[in-house]
């Protein structure tokens, strides 16, 4: 079997989550999703250059690297 591209593995990382629920309810694609910027990466501890997906403010509600979706709560917001 052919290796997976980074971003063929990122792509099956977030169609997991949408079928499981683990991510922010909304569109996914070139209107909402972008590569993170380096300040994004440093902001977040990232290594690799995640996909993030924006919400209908434009803030990052959640990103998606090679092996995981994960969402971000803004402080305020409650995580029940």
């Amino acid at each position: 079997m052919a290796t997976k591209s980074p971003e063929r593995k990122i792509y099956d990382v977030l169609m997991k989550a949408t079928k499981e629920g683990t991510v922010p309810f909304g569109y996914y694609g070139p209107g909402t999703c972008r590569w993170a910027t380096q300040e994004e990466m440093q902001r977040f501890s990232l290594k690799d250059f995640p996909l993030v997906h924006l919400d209908e403010k434009g803030e990052i509600d959640c990103f998606i690297t090679e092996t995981e979706a994960v969402t971000i709560r803004p402080a305020n917001e409650s995580i029940h």
